[in-house]
């Protein structure tokens, strides 16, 4: 709950959420949101909830230019 997310997205999906959030804050062909809701579920999946930050937001200083990503290359 509460982590920065940026959520890659394509071109008509980040038009899409324009339409919806006038004022999203969007950086390099995605979206800053927020972890709002996280609910376990049966299977050991789990169900997450983003809340779309905005240009609007009285405190952006909690967000910090971090990208982590974790991928596995074909080698290994």
């Amino acid at each position: 709950m509460g982590d920065i997310l940026w959520l890659s997205f394509e071109h008509s999906t980040l038009t899409i959420c324009q339409e919806i959030e006038k004022e999203v804050l969007i950086y390099q062909n995605g979206i800053i949101s927020k972890v709002a809701r996280v609910e376990h579920k049966h299977n050991g999946t789990y169900d997450v909830g983003v809340k779309f930050l905005t240009r609007k937001e009285k405190n952006l200083t909690h967000i910090y230019p971090k990208v982590h990503f974790e991928a596995k290359l074909p080698n290994e």
